[in-house]
């Protein structure tokens, strides 16, 4: 059973609910659905503060908020939305993360910093290294 409290100077019946000064009981939960709606004039016993949550998001809204934390297009239907962010999270999933190695090199990086012979080479430049053009016979 439910305590309901009121005006301290209230006598008489609201719906079911016979309160004599500013006091009533109930089990009933529309009743007391009907006392939590109208807290502004009424106190049921054990009821809590309602914390405030923040407002509540529509799932789309929290989709968006969802795709803009990752950086990606919030545009579109809900189905669009769910569609990129389970994109995404495929992508992220298939292609892990790579960290580069500590001491700074590239994977496959054979010559150890040293210059490649002929990487900057001259096209017009001659293969005896004269300067001159080739002759032909």
């Amino acid at each position: 059973m439910a305590k309901v409290t009121t005006a301290p100077d209230f006598n008489g019946q609201v719906g079911t609910v016979v309160f004599r000064d500013g006091e009533g009981e109930t089990e009933n939960e529309g009743m007391l659905a009907y006392f939590r709606r109208h807290a502004d004039k009424f106190e049921v016993d054990g009821d809590e503060p309602a914390e405030d949550e923040g407002p509540k998001l529509t799932p789309k809204q929290a989709l968006q908020a969802e795709l803009e934390e990752r950086g990606l297009s919030t545009e579109g239907k809900v189905d669009e939305l769910k569609a990129r962010l389970a994109e995404f999270e495929a992508a992220k999933v298939e292609a892990p993360e790579v960290e580069a190695p500590a001491d700074g090199s590239t994977e496959g990086d054979s010559n150890d910093g040293e210059p490649v012979e002929g990487a900057d080479s001259d096209e017009n430049e001659d293969e005896d290294g004269d300067g001159g053009s080739a002759e032909t016979a």
